[in-house]
């Protein structure tokens, strides 16, 4: 893996098994749900639920482009358009370093207890290079996003151990109606988005520690500009995280001072694009300092050096894997975020996205 802008990233998605045993792909990042034609699944407690083929429901019907809905697939559309077709245009949604395409359609979404009626989702006609899954569920800041559609006013979600990746030990979503404080939380509050990137939940963050030193990261570069640059955002479905070059950096300078009586693998660092790496081979124990966020009103995240440290134990080597854009891009400031808090970094802690306070809450726990 080398450096790559974030947009250019493979994702590493929340896994949710529903009931009825399908799985579903949890993503701060996609705008819309999107499920593979032939399998548009409705949320059932019975044993198992069964697919749904779109053409013999009747209660699902394709977009009309003049539906209020159509709007990001088509912003020329409107009302009083006679430039659109009769069905909204097409979708393709793209993802890490794949894609899908397909047709929005209006279904009911069952639940015991409750039905959302005409929601929309994404149906999917073809797709590459996506992770095994029954579908997409689309969590971003978005009107068109699974709680959003449902009304929800909070939603959380507790990521496994991606020791259990290959098991049916699937992480857990909630989805809540209420809006209440849940009890040992710490929270922080959502910054507004800059008009290019409207679907992310960035964060107020003041500054990172690795272990007790304060890195004194440019206040530019942990706060979204107008013009979309900088900032911190938190993504279950980007992998293990991402920070801007000068950042990255600051990081891994302080990262290696910290850590200077491991050997480099200069070898690991060459095949595998990321830095820095070490051969921990002769050590019984290895001490990783840990790496801390520290959020505006007074909430601190602290990630163990097992959640950001990707590791080969069979022949003792690990690697920083946080990507960048460093030694790849001219710009001393790039577009978009400058950091990115991923799914490996937040491993063991219950997140709750708080839609009606616009905060986020966390806490540290086994998942």
């Amino acid at each position: 893996m080398g450096s790559h802008h974030p947009s250019q990233l493979r994702h590493s998605s929340t896994k949710t098994l529903l009931p009825g045993g399908h799985r579903k792909s949890c993503s701060m990042g996609p705008v819309y749900n999107s499920l593979h034609m032939h399998q548009l699944f409705f949320f059932r407690p019975p044993k198992r639920s069964p697919s749904s083929i779109p053409e013999l429901s009747s209660s699902s019907k394709i977009l009309d482009c003049r539906n209020p809905k159509c709007f990001p697939g088509c912003p020329r559309c409107n009302g009083d358009s006679k430039n659109c077709s009769h069905a909204c245009p097409q979708y393709s949604l793209h993802y890490g370093t794949g894609a899908a395409f397909g047709f929005f359609l209006l279904e009911n979404l069952n639940f015991p207890a409750k039905t959302i009626h005409t929601f929309l989702v994404g149906c999917t006609t073809s797709a590459a290079r996506l992770p095994t899954s029954d579908g997409f569920a689309g969590f971003g800041r978005t009107m068109f996003s699974l709680p959003m559609q449902m009304g929800v006013k909070k939603f959380a979600y507790c990521l496994n151990s991606h020791d259990y990746d290959d098991t049916q030990n699937s992480s857990k979503l909630i989805l809540d109606y209420s809006d209440g404080e849940t009890k040992g939380l710490s929270y922080t509050t959502f910054l507004k988005n800059p008009p290019d990137f409207p679907i992310y939940y960035y964060l107020g963050v003041k500054d990172i520690k690795i272990g007790n030193t304060l890195l004194g990261i440019p206040s530019k570069y942990l706060a979204p500009g107008s013009d979309g640059r900088g900032g911190l955002i938190i993504d279950s479905g980007f992998a293990y995280g991402y920070m801007t070059g000068p950042v990255f950096k600051i990081v891994t300078n302080e990262l290696k001072k910290q850590m200077s009586k491991y050997r480099r693998s200069l070898e690991l660092e060459t095949l595998s694009g990321l830095t820095p790496c070490y051969n921990f081979t002769g050590h019984k124990s290895i001490k990783i300092p840990d790496l801390i966020y520290q959020f505006k009103g007074g909430a601190n995240m602290v990630v163990p050096g097992k959640n950001y440290f990707v590791f080969i134990p069979e022949i003792s080597l690990a690697c920083f894997p946080v990507v960048t854009d460093a030694g790849t891009n001219t710009l001393e400031f790039t577009p978009g975020p400058s950091i990115i808090l991923g799914n490996y970094q937040h491993v063991d802690y219950y997140v709750e996205f708080d839609l009606k306070n616009e905060r986020l809450g966390f806490r540290q726990q086994t998942c």
